[in-house]
């Protein structure tokens, strides 16, 4: 199979795992009462938090296999130094924090919309939205960062590139089919929602063989929807032949999920890096690839943190 077919497999795969776990969460925020949004939801969040994880487990395994296929579609040759471990990035939220602090917070936004004076159904639709989003994220997040620990894991990959998919904000879109280095997996910025993709390569050269790039994936757009993601004015110019990259600034506003460089999850003596950790801080990935001066030491840290085995 072809490497972008790979990526876009993957992707979807993903897509249906996400799709499942905002399911679970809709149903379970059903039955929140808006009035006292902070205690019903007490009472459904653990289940929640517990689907999600399994959820999230699920989108990170196979993230080795991903890298490896992708390596050999390209004729080369899988060299891991280890596997990764899905169950390791199931432990906590991509930003450090617990997932069930996180989907608290669609709790507290609801009852505090109610208290400045929304219904109760514009405060309930508002935290059930707030919490689709943090679903949605957490599992896209679980299976990116696995996949960003397995090519940094692989030796025989050197770079990879970004895919975007249909739908993508202008600040995805100006970097479809950019290329980065494999081991500083953490330039892959992204934002909640984001709905980008990484296909592995053995050299930078091969990240031609993606066909997606911003102009390609701005002509693949209608006129309306051109509009709606770059502005009439923006889209305008870009049809006029202005550079995407000109009209787009590509920082702005875009984030980087788990800049919090540590957690505590996974560190007690059963957890998962528990042997080597025993309560200590616990680096994220992310925190890794921005203290690691090559990767070797990457790799050492991924394996050191429980990230892979």
């Amino acid at each position: 199979m072809a490497l972008e077919a790979l990526a876009r497999e993957w992707h979807a795969q993903q897509v249906g795992l996400a799709e499942q776990a905002v399911r679970h969460a809709k149903v379970a925020w059903s039955a929140v009462d808006a009035r006292n949004a902070e205690a019903t939801w007490a009472r459904y969040l653990p289940r929640l938090t517990l689907t999600v994880a399994a959820g999230m487990r699920l989108a990170a395994t196979n993230a080795t296999r991903y890298v490896s296929t992708s390596v050999e579609s390209q004729g080369g040759t899988p060299r891991p130094v280890g596997v990764v471990d899905a169950a390791a990035f199931a432990q906590s939220a991509s930003d450090g924090r617990s997932l069930g602090s996180l989907f608290y917070l669609p709790a507290m936004r609801a009852q505090s919309l109610v208290v400045a004076g929304f219904t109760v159904e514009q405060a309930k639709a508002a935290g059930l939205e707030q919490l689709a989003m943090l679903v949605a994220t957490q599992m896209a997040d679980a299976g990116r960062v696995a996949v960003g620990a397995g090519m940094v894991a692989d030796k025989s990959v050197t770079h990879y590139v970004r895919i975007v998919s249909a739908g993508a904000c202008e600040r995805c879109a100006i970097l479809a089919g950019k290329v980065f280095s494999s081991w500083q997996a953490a330039s892959f910025e992204r934002h909640p929602n984001c709905d980008c993709t990484a296909a592995p390569l053995t050299s930078k050269r091969n990240g031609e063989r993606v066909r997606t790039d911003p102009r390609s994936y701005f002509n693949s757009l209608s006129t309306q929807r051109q509009d709606q993601v770059f502005g009439k004015a923006g889209a305008q110019a870009i049809r006029d032949g202005a550079d995407i990259s000109q009209v787009v600034n590509a920082r702005r506003g875009m984030s980087v999920a788990g800049r919090v460089p540590t957690t505590t999850s996974g560190t007690t003596r059963s957890g998962l890096a528990g042997a080597r950790l025993q309560g200590r801080a616990r680096l994220m990935p992310e925190g890794i690839y921005d203290l690691a001066s090559d990767r070797s030491q990457a790799i050492d840290l991924l394996r050191a943190h429980g990230y892979i085995i």
